[in-house]
C-alpha cells in the first residue's frame, strides 16, 4: 500500500459494509511509518490488490515483535470482484509475511453475521476461539451492537512443525 492508494482503499472500505471503517490516520501511519509503530515493536503490513489499474481489494495486518502473534486487522474486496481469487491472493501474501516474520498464530475478529468471511477464514484453517459481546456498534442505527467472533490460525510449531501456508 502506498500513499496514493489510501483514498481508494478508504472508498473501497466504505463499499464493503463488513470491513472496519477507519479514519485516515491509521492508513497514513501505516504508509508513512514504513509499517512500523511503537518504536519497531509492531510490524505492520498494508496490501492492495489491483485489476486493470484499479484497487479491488485491501488487507491490513500486524505482528508484534517477539510475541509470535499476528493479527489480521482489516480486509475488504469490492463487491464486483468477489469470488475471483482477490481475497485469497491477499490472504496468501499476508500469511507468507506472517511466517517469514516468525509468527506462530494469527488472530482476527469478524462480525457474527458475516457468514461469507467466516467461511473464507475457515477454509484457511482458522478456528473460532471466542466471542466479544456487542463488539461492533452500529452508530445511529438503533442496533445495540453485534458480537465479534474471534478466530485463530496456528501457522507454526503448534501444527507438528508443519506450516499451513
Amino acid at each position: 500500500m502506498t500513499t496514493a492508494d489510501i483514498e481508494t482503499v478508504m472508498l473501497l472500505e466504505q463499499e464493503c459494509e463488513e470491513a472496519a471503517h477507519w479514519p485516515l490516520a491509521p492508513y497514513a501511519l501505516l504508509v508513512v511509518g514504513s509499517g512500523e509503530l511503537g518504536e519497531g515493536m509492531i510490524r505492520r503490513l498494508g496490501l492492495v490488490a489491483e485489476s486493470d489499474r484499479r484497487v479491488v481489494g485491501f488487507l491490513v495486518g500486524r505482528a508484534v515483535a517477539g510475541d509470535e502473534e499476528a493479527e489480521l486487522e482489516n480486509m475488504g474486496v469490492g463487491a464486483d470482484d468477489r469470488n475471483r481469487g482477490v481475497g485469497a491472493a491477499l490472504m496468501n501474501e499476508f500469511l507468507a509475511w506472517c511466517v517469514a516474520g516468525g509468527s506462530l498464530r494469527v488472530h482476527l475478529e469478524v462480525r457474527e453475521s458475516n457468514g461469507a468471511a467466516r467461511w473464507f477464514y475457515k477454509r484457511y484453517g482458522f478456528l473460532e476461539s471466542g466471542r466479544r459481546k456487542n463488539y461492533y456498534k452500529d452508530v445511529g442505527g438503533g442496533n445495540p451492537g453485534e458480537d465479534a467472533v474471534t478466530m485463530v490460525l496456528v501457522i507454526g510449531e503448534g501444527t507438528g512443525g508443519k506450516t499451513l501456508v
